[in-house]
């Protein structure tokens, strides 16, 4: 019925005018969809920070009760990273999001997943092929198991610091004349490409990163005062005497 509360349970979308649905998502029905291929099972709700109602069909949605009433205050974890102390044993190893889990922002479990199962089975055949128990120690995992603390080790420290804006400006902003900048940024996109298990080639030049990171952001506060969201221009930007022009109105 129209005015009436719903949920969205389907997986989040986002549209290029900034329009977007995420999984629990509160709104609003408007009316009966439009579209015909929802004319007999769909709504078109309203969600708040939306400029236009979005077709949907039923089962992508949950009546919200006015009545219902709290059992007990509302929770939040805010963080879901572990990881595991051993991630191999006698006849058992971990791979992926089993072993550990750091963040989802680059689906680094996928390639951890992938890629730790893939060594995992040259440790095994190795084993394997030069005879014994068939249940396998632990030990026949050693080389697994400090390849993945390495891999870890460089998708943590790249993620936890792309959560600092100095990190983000620096990497989605660079300075005007960053000729180096742009050189550590291509070494780091090996990160995202998974060339983590050999952390010597990408680490320094996140290192690097930061510190230059540190050094921008400082230049921009004092011309500014503030550092802007990673997606918002300065007034002024370091390296240059005059602010930043505005762009012309569509």
């Amino acid at each position: 019925a129209v005015g009436e509360k719903v949920f969205y349970l389907g997986n989040g979308e986002m549209w290029p005018d900034g329009d977007k649905l995420t999984h629990g998502q509160p709104g609003e029905v408007t009316g009966p969809a439009t579209d015909t291929s929802l004319a007999l099972n769909g709504v078109s709700v309203k969600f708040p920070g939306n400029k236009d109602a979005i077709q949907l069909c039923l089962t992508d949605l949950s009546r919200r009760e006015g009545k219902a009433t709290l059992s007990r205050e509302v929770e939040t974890t805010a963080n879901f990273s572990f990881r595991c102390s051993h991630r191999a044993g006698n006849g058992w190893a971990l791979a992926g999001d089993a072993g550990a889990f750091i963040d989802p922002v680059f689906s680094s479990g996928v390639h951890l997943a992938m890629e730790g199962s893939r060594r995992l089975v040259i440790d095994a055949d190795k084993a394997l092929r030069r005879g014994g128990d068939e249940v396998l120690p632990a030990s026949a995992f050693k080389t697994y198991e400090k390849g993945t603390a390495r891999a870890l080790k460089v998708f943590t420290r790249f993620i936890y610091k792309w959560y600092e804006d100095e990190y983000r400006w620096a990497f989605m902003r660079p300075p005007p004349h960053s000729g180096p900048v742009q050189f550590i940024k291509k070494r780091i996109l090996r990160v995202l490409a998974g060339d983590v298990y050999q952390p010597w080639r990408v680490v320094p030049f996140m290192w690097t990163l930061e510190m230059m990171a540190k050094v921008n952001a400082a230049g921009i506060k004092r011309l500014n005062g503030e550092l802007p969201p990673p997606g918002v221009a300065p007034r002024v930007i370091p390296g240059r005497t005059s602010p930043v022009p505005e762009l012309p109105a569509a």
